[in-house]
């Protein structure tokens, strides 16, 4: 099982800008733990905390999994 501790988003800056954050703590899960802020197209590996960059308004959904890719 994956934990997700906090979600913290820092909006961008203005209407048109892509320079907001979203942070993610997670623990527990069964090897690495992966998040993806863009419906599941991508996932980037994260340990603890991590910082996804560069983010823009609207709607962001969250998926995680683990090593049992659940």
């Amino acid at each position: 099982v994956v934990y997700i501790d906090d979600i913290t988003w820092t909006p961008p800056q203005c209407t048109d800008c892509c320079d907001g954050t979203i942070t993610i703590t997670t623990h527990g899960g069964d090897g690495n733990i992966e998040v993806s802020t863009d419906n599941g197209s991508t996932f980037t590996s994260v340990s603890g905390t991590h910082i996804f960059t560069n983010m823009c308004g609207g709607i962001n959904s969250v998926w995680v999994k683990d090593g049992s890719r659940f």
